[in-house]
């Protein structure tokens, strides 16, 4: 019990069933001297160790030596209820020799109460149980309690056979103390029925036996006197090896302090090694963001360059070149320039504005005022231009007097802002409100309207510098209004929000405090203003779209020019007005929309334009059968690699980057279109010799020719060759079918057709001289044959008679 108190370990099974069965030896001995509340109380304390193991087995073991305790005090109800759990733990466990061992428990208690049927049939019990069991020894306790039972009771014949039996096991397993037992059971049978010679023999073996017991007993305490004394040597000894090794972990816990510590330093060390090298690897990627920021910054504002310096550098050309010369045309490049140069400075303003305000430089010009009233006059500003887009401009105040702390300039900078985009997205007969209200110590500002609205996914991105929402069905803008007025709200401790829905219109919110400081500022004076805001309002508009002068001469090619910038537009039609047919689209999908219905020559394309960009607008017209033979030129401000291999991935044949040299522009016009006429010429003069195999098409026209081709021989089978069904077989009109071939052939359509039925008669005539002419012009679609034999030799210097001799 020493051992399992100061064992380190008190918690495991293993030490809690070591314990156990040292308190049930304890127990035991305390039974066995008499001392029956001390051998309960540790019986007792070994069954709550089992039930916190959840031993089975362990727990009817101590139930059994608790019964006993309470049968030696010769409480046998008491006793009879231990036995009882013991039982039930026993069956619970399915311990054999447990329940075997409760009936002898059971058994002997009955037999003390003279009740000898119960008592034998419990006896009886436990002998069934253990009769075929490997363990004797229990067996023998059920075996002679039968014995006696039925020596008590008068059953000699039943006494004898239990007798019997016990003494052979017994001999067999040389236990001495039942030999002792039968011994002295046959005395006590013998010496009942007389026969006292046998009953002195068998009380002489009784005696010996028990001597034989009483020296083994003896020998045992000898040994365990041996024992102890080797238990006393082995303890000193393990005193001394507890001492060495005391001394031995003293030194081992300072080697494990000594390596702790230094294991510290060293992941200390090493984690500051880390968190440093975190560091910097943070502020290197810092340093490649704001290099990012910088590098789309300047690639950004040059590409919101390049737009007006187009058109200032072009027009400027021409007028110091002279080819402008009438006086409606250098005033119309006059006014373009300085619509563009006033843009151009628009736009740096702004950008000089957001840089003031983010880096705080200089001191906010502060006011005092009826805020109010600056709204009211920066509204009114608009007012002509709302007219004249035919927009229901509208501001209400709940409010007619709201005094503020503001910055002047801040606010007309963000109102303007507001109010020229929600003009600007609103189309005609729509409707623009703003409104104010003050709430508690701020006051709200909203400015409403009725336009496109603006997609979900650019919402969260829209205040970004230079942001230009991909998914926008709007006009294009240079991504910097926007991010100007929020960093002025930023500025005047405000906050911004919008809401948007597509085809519906937005919502700008703008929430300002009314103090700022505690400072006393200057009062604000109203007409200041006023003045600036409309002197800036009434900027002209960009001019309208150049008319189209397509088909005026059918001598000429045909361009069309698709680009959202009026003056762009204006410019690049400039160039090419008197060489050219030309075309204008606004937007992408009115530009693919005449693409379709005039087949230009030509096409030059903007990438930044709404409704369809210049890419989708290649990937569209190479993806139509109708038009992706004509050649595609795009020009646009993104003059990066990236942005040049993904126009020649839409299908360009050719990329410029604005500005432009006109007469780069010019000539690669020209090449392309001349590169389209010399493969028609080639092409022309391969029909007629019947070799057009061998010229070298691109897969889509090669396609569309084939099928072209098929469908005019499934019409000769038929007989007459309807153009109009071959049109609408391919999805296209008479005039567009026409426009197609010859933009591909040379040829026009009928001329197309009758080169493909001549060529048929053609190889018909030299695959068999025996077949009729008339048959041959039938199968040609001809069912006139004098209108054939003519036709043939108008296109082959011979009649029919004459190519088949010829031949033969």
């Amino acid at each position: 019990m020493e051992y399992c108190e100061t064992y380190s370990d008190k918690t495991s099974p293993a030490a809690i069933k070591n314990r156990n069965v040292t308190l049930n030896g304890i127990g035991n001995i305390q039974l066995t001297l008499g001392n029956n509340e001390t051998a309960e109380r540790v019986f007792r304390e070994a069954l709550t160790g089992e039930e916190k193991i959840g031993n089975l087995v362990g727990q009817a073991i101590n139930y059994a030596n608790i019964g006993a305790t309470f049968e030696s005090g010769g409480m046998a109800d008491s006793a009879r209820y231990y036995y009882s759990q013991s039982m039930k733990y026993n069956r619970k466990a399915k311990s054999d020799l447990g329940i075997s061992l409760c009936h002898n428990h059971f058994g002997r208690l009955y037999e003390k109460e003279e009740k000898w049927d119960k008592a034998l049939l419990e006896y009886q019990s436990a002998y069934d149980i253990m009769k075929n069991s490997t363990d004797k020894w229990h067996w023998l306790e059920s075996c002679l309690a039968l014995a006696r039972t039925y020596f008590l009771t008068g059953d000699k014949p039943n006494a004898d056979k239990y007798l019997t039996e016990a003494r052979k096991t017994a001999t067999g397993i040389k236990s001495l103390e039942h030999l002792s037992e039968v011994y002295k059971l046959n005395y006590q049978i013998l010496e009942k029925q007389g026969n006292f010679r046998e009953a002195l023999r068998n009380y002489q073996l009784f005696h010996l036996y028990a001597d034989s017991l009483l020296n083994t007993k003896n020998y045992i305490h000898l040994q365990n006197t041996i024992v102890k004394f080797e238990r006393k040597k082995r303890d000193l000894d393990i005193a001394t090896v507890s001492k060495n090794y005391e001394r031995k972990q003293r030194f081992t816990r300072s080697l494990i302090y000594s390596a702790t510590g230094l294991t510290t330093i060293s992941l200390v060390a090493l984690l500051a090694l880390l968190y440093a090298l975190k560091m910097r690897t943070k502020n290197q990627r810092m340093l490649q963001k704001m290099e990012k920021i910088r590098t789309n910054f300047f690639t950004n504002i040059t590409h919101e360059f390049r737009t007006p310096l187009t058109v200032i550098l072009g027009l400027g050309e021409q007028l110091e070149s002279g080819q402008l010369k009438r006086e409606r045309e250098i005033m119309v490049a006059g006014s373009a320039i300085m619509r563009q140069g006033n843009s151009f400075l628009e736009l740096i303003n702004q950008l000089l504005d957001i840089s003031r305000i983010q880096s705080t430089i200089g001191k906010a010009d502060w006011r005092t005022g009826n805020v109010v009233i600056l709204l009211q006059m920066l509204v009114e500003s608009f007012e002509m231009q709302a007219r004249n887009q035919n927009i229901d401009l509208r501001i209400a105040t709940a409010e007619t007097t709201v005094i503020m702390d503001f910055v002047p300039h801040y606010v007309r900078k963000m109102m303007c802002n507001l109010i020229a985009n929600a003009l600007k997205y609103t189309p005609e007969g729509g409707k623009v409100y703003i409104s104010s209200r003050r709430k508690n110590n701020e006051i709200e500002i909203r400015v409403v309207d009725t336009g496109c609205g603006i997609h979900p996914e650019d919402l969260p991105n829209i205040f970004k510098p230079f942001f230009q929402g991909e998914n926008s069905h709007m006009p294009t803008s240079s991504g910097v209004g926007l991010s100007l007025v929020h960093q002025i709200v930023k500025a005047m401790n405000g906050n911004i929000t919008v809401v948007s829905a597509l085809d519906k219109g937005s919502a700008f919110t703008v929430v300002l405090p009314l103090r700022h400081g505690t400072e006393k500022w200057t009062s604000w004076i109203p007409p200041e203003i006023m003045t600036a805001c409309r002197k800036q309002r009434n900027t002209p508009q960009l001019v309208d779209t150049p008319a189209s002068s397509c088909c005026k001469d059918n001598t000429k090619e045909t361009v069309l020019i698709a680009e959202d910038n009026s003056d762009v537009l204006f410019y690049i039609g400039s160039q090419f007005g008197k060489k050219y047919n030309l075309l204008f689209a606004k937007d992408g999908e009115e530009a693919f929309e005449k693409a379709e219905n005039f087949i230009p020559d030509l096409i030059i394309t903007d990438i930044r334009m709404p409704e369809m960009d210049g890419y989708e607008l290649c990937r569209q017209l190479k993806a139509s059968e109708l038009v992706n033979h004509i050649p595609i030129i795009i020009l646009t401000a993104k003059g990066n690699e990236e942005d040049r291999i993904k126009g020649i991935e839409a299908g360009a044949e050719a990329y410029l980057t604005k500005p432009f040299n006109s007469e780069e522009l010019n000539l690669l016009a020209a090449k392309l279109l001349e590169i389209r006429k010399v493969l028609r010429e080639k092409f022309s003069q391969a029909l007629n010799e019947g070799t057009e195999s061998n010229i070298q098409l691109t897969t889509a026209e090669q396609n569309f020719l084939t099928k072209f081709t098929d469908l005019i021989y499934a019409q000769m089978i038929k007989g007459e060759i309807d153009i109009e069904n071959l049109a609408s077989n391919l999805a296209m009109s008479r005039s567009q079918l026409n426009r197609k071939m010859i933009a591909i052939t040379g040829y026009n359509t009928s001329s197309y057709i009758l080169h493909v039925r001549m060529s048929k008669a053609k190889r018909l005539l030299d695959a068999n001289i025996s077949t009729p002419i008339g048959e041959i012009a039938l199968e040609c679609g001809f069912s006139d044959m004098g209108y054939f034999s003519r036709t043939f030799k108008n296109l082959f210097h011979m009649t029919p008679s004459q190519y088949r001799k010829r031949v033969r």
